[in-house]
């Protein structure tokens, strides 16, 4: 998390002279995982995560932007870049992401959690690009709403539209993967 401390003592300093340890220290981990949840591989994550540093010290990152979402916001570029890049000469099947392990009981609660995994997955894939880096963006990285318009530059009733639209398509179409309480 960031460190309240440090980003009002950024605040205060010219931007020429944050240091490169300083601007790692904000959001490495954060960057990181936000790259490896969209490509699903490390070696791109962590490549995502070297350029958007080498992108915030070349531009001079200004100290009044808000740190975390302006980086989001670059290594939104960055993913959208790998993931052009990947389109035009595929390498290999994409891998899913690791999943954290699950105590379960048995083999069939197994079965039935990575069916549930698969299935909203591919209902989260299937939605149109800014809906889904809008949803993205707030469960996944867990961003306000303000944080999420500054990372994709769009208004906050924009971002709010999109996310309603979001959560709309994916109850019709996910049917009862997202209801609760087994309504």
């Amino acid at each position: 998390m960031l460190s309240l401390s440090l980003v009002t003592r950024l605040r205060k300093t010219s931007a020429s002279i944050v240091s490169p340890e300083q601007l790692e220290s904000l959001c490495q981990r954060e960057v990181y995982h936000y790259a490896l949840r969209r490509l699903s591989s490390t070696q791109d994550a962590e490549d995502v995560a070297a350029e958007v540093y080498v992108v915030a010290l070349e531009t001079r990152w200004h100290p009044s932007l808000e740190p975390r979402p302006w980086l989001l916001g670059v290594a939104r570029r960055k993913v959208a870049d790998r993931l052009r890049l990947r389109l035009r000469r595929p390498e290999a099947p994409l891998q899913e992401a690791h999943e954290l392990p699950c105590a379960t009981a048995s083999p069939e609660a197994d079965a039935l959690r990575a069916e549930a995994v698969a299935t909203i997955r591919a209902l989260v894939r299937a939605l149109p690009e800014l809906q889904r880096e809008a949803l993205l963006l707030q469960t996944a990285e867990e961003l306000s709403v303000k944080e999420i318009a500054q990372v994709m530059g769009k208004s906050v009733s924009a971002v709010n539209s999109l996310l309603g639209r979001a959560r709309e398509t994916l109850r019709l179409k996910g049917g009862s993967y997202f209801q609760e309480d087994g309504r």
